[in-house]
């Protein structure tokens, strides 16, 4: 797995990273931006955010912390136009987190013969919200 993220990190600048609890420098789950090649949904060659999490960290923001970070990084560091999110369609914990940090729902679709909703957060979308947060 390691190795995996390694090349990933090589061939697109960019990955899943570790997440850690501040308090106790533990290992809780990992969260990041990936490339997607293979076409998914209509879609490839677009970064989709991702996260998971240790079950006994759940439901505590560690997930809408760092999905909110990746975003960060993709809109200020990689300079990318847009970001999508694939979330099972039964998670609505995962639903919860997308829409926190403001990724809104485009459809809902079959992927390995489950269904999912699929997110989109464009940059202009991400700089509207952070205004209003500062506004407000």
């Amino acid at each position: 797995v390691i190795d995996f993220i390694r090349q990933q990190y090589i061939e697109n600048g960019t990955g899943r990273w570790a997440v850690i609890e501040k308090e106790t420098n533990t290992f809780i789950g990992w969260a990041g931006l990936k490339l997607i090649k293979e076409e998914t949904n209509h879609h490839n060659g677009y970064y989709d955010v991702g996260y998971r999490f240790i079950k006994k960290y759940w439901g505590k923001g560690y997930a809408t912390e760092a999905a909110d970070a990746c975003i960060t990084y993709g809109f200020t560091i990689m300079n990318l136009n847009e970001i999508y999110a694939i979330a099972d369609a039964e998670n609505t914990a995962s639903h919860h987190v997308l829409q926190k940090i403001g990724m809104r729902f485009i459809e809902t679709f079959h992927y390995q013969r489950t269904k999912h909703d699929w997110y989109k957060i464009t940059k202009h979308e991400w700089l509207e919200t952070k205004i209003k947060s500062i506004a407000d």
